[in-house]
């Protein structure tokens, strides 16, 4: 964890550094941003590995592209990875979507002027970097992996098991392809929309919790919420076997839920790798 959680239970915002915080969105505000929190969410948490999850050069393009801000320093990826998130009909550089989603969580203006009418917003240098001129703020990459882990943990990220291996050969390529394209398909029946989300969360409990309770928790509550109630229902059905005297169970085994409880539940942001996937299959990246 790489800040004290307590804002978060509070609703109140993470300091990150000097004059720039951390906010995060509440449940009522996912559901109605069009998509705005799955955007500012990936860009901090998608591998590029997981980017280019479909393509033959994935060692190749992971290796010249660690992360996803190193794609901004290249003028050709910035513009193509870019426009597979804003669509081709209105085309953005991947660094205007990184900009917006610091804006999303920072609550930073994009664009404004000080006192002096002198630009004090956020801009995309010749280098490669990304400067909040107002705040003093250089981002390079060692800054986005920073700022990413605080984004990571606010979501609970967990790293993806469906990223490809060392793809060797043509036909190992092809056997990844069938495995990845199942494992999406399997991932995609399971998915379920935010709705369903805050309505389960209203009954799971032994007390119904009204909906304008959970509406206003933010992301990391909510997720929090979810993880504890589950190792909570996986502890009293594991109790219920062991006193039965049905089961042969070691008693170590029983893990009472309390103490499992730690910051490792997730989002769950499959519904955007299907669009993903489909455009960058679409793509040669080399």
């Amino acid at each position: 964890m790489t800040f004290n959680p307590t804002n978060l239970i509070l609703n109140k915002p993470i300091k990150y550094k000097d004059g720039i915080e951390i906010y995060a969105p509440k449940i009522r505000d996912i559901i109605d941003d069009n998509g705005m929190f799955n955007t500012a969410t990936t860009m901090f948490t998608l591998k590029t590995r997981e980017l280019f999850v479909r393509q033959r050069e994935v060692d190749a393009l992971e290796e010249s592209f660690p992360t996803m801000f190193d794609l901004i320093k290249d003028s050709e990826m910035d513009e193509t990875v870019g426009m597979l998130f804003s669509g081709e009909e209105e085309p953005r550089p991947l660094s205007d979507i990184i900009i917006d989603s610091l804006c999303y969580w920072t609550k930073l203006e994009r664009d404004s002027v000080d006192e002096k009418c002198e630009p004090n917003g956020f801009f995309k240098t010749s280098k490669g970097k990304i400067i909040h001129v107002g705040k003093e703020w250089i981002i390079d990459t060692q800054e986005y992996e920073r700022f990413s882990n605080y984004i990571k943990d606010i979501v609970g990220y967990k790293n993806p098991d469906d990223l490809a291996p060392p793809i060797t050969s043509d036909n190992k390529h092809q056997a990844w392809l069938k495995l990845y394209d199942e494992r999406m398909r399997k991932q995609k029946r399971k998915s379920i929309t935010w709705t369903d989300k805050v309505l389960m969360r209203s009954v799971e409990t032994d007390s119904f919790i009204p909906l304008e309770t959970i509406l206003d928790m933010n992301i990391y509550v909510f997720n929090r919420m979810s993880k504890i109630v589950s190792d909570k229902e996986a502890y009293d059905v594991t109790l219920k076997q062991f006193t039965s005297g049905n089961f042969k169970m070691d008693s170590k085994s029983i893990i009472h839920w309390k103490e499992r409880i730690k910051p490792d539940s997730f989002v769950d942001l499959a519904e955007m790798k299907e669009e993903r996937d489909n455009e960058i299959n679409r793509r040669k990246f080399n």
